[in-house]
């Protein structure tokens, strides 16, 4: 339960800097997307349950405040936090490699799920265009910002859900 409740408020504290703060810091009218961040590192240290929750979150968060229908939001973050989830048999603490290709390869299929649900069923079929211009700058912003935010969560996860120790019992001395 405290993994869910540290998740839902790292979600909410990212959803404002990336609403309020990163708005400031754009790169070529890019902001870096912090909720997938968060999503992917859910998915990656909690498993398909912890991804998908995060994805639902995420999902309802953007939907709630920005989406023109209630639902797209959630349906790709879904899935992005449920694939993530099932590669979290991959991902082990010292790995730098995973967590950055999760996060680049997560924020490609954001952006390709993104421009399907809202540009391509509507006639717009430009997506070179949306690719180049849209898609691969937020990617490279996201996996650079990216790569700081996930140390930060990992760190915060250690703080707040220890690893649990077991003891070992010493054997006891053969009696005879």
């Amino acid at each position: 339960m405290k993994r869910y409740l540290c998740v839902f408020l790292l979600l909410v504290v990212c959803f404002l800097l990336q609403t309020t703060l990163f708005t400031y810091l754009q790169i070529a009218h890019m902001v870096p997307n912090l909720i997938l961040v968060v999503t992917v590192a859910s998915g990656l240290m909690y498993g398909r349950r912890g991804g998908l929750f995060a994805g639902v979150i995420s999902g309802l968060l953007v939907d709630l405040l920005y989406g023109n229908v209630i639902g797209v939001g959630i349906l790709i973050y879904s899935v992005v936090g449920y694939l993530c989830g099932t590669g979290s048999k991959l991902y082990f603490d010292d790995d730098f490699a995973v967590p950055m290709v999760a996060v680049a390869v997560s924020d490609f299929l954001y952006g390709f799920m993104y421009y399907v649900c809202n540009f391509l069923l509507r006639g717009r079929l430009h997506i070179l265009f949306y690719i180049r211009s849209v898609i691969l700058p937020e990617m490279i912003y996201t996996v650079l910002v990216g790569s700081v935010l996930f140390y930060f969560i990992r760190w915060l996860d250690s703080k707040v859900n220890p690893p649990m120790e077991v003891p070992l019992k010493p054997k006891k001395p053969l009696e005879g």
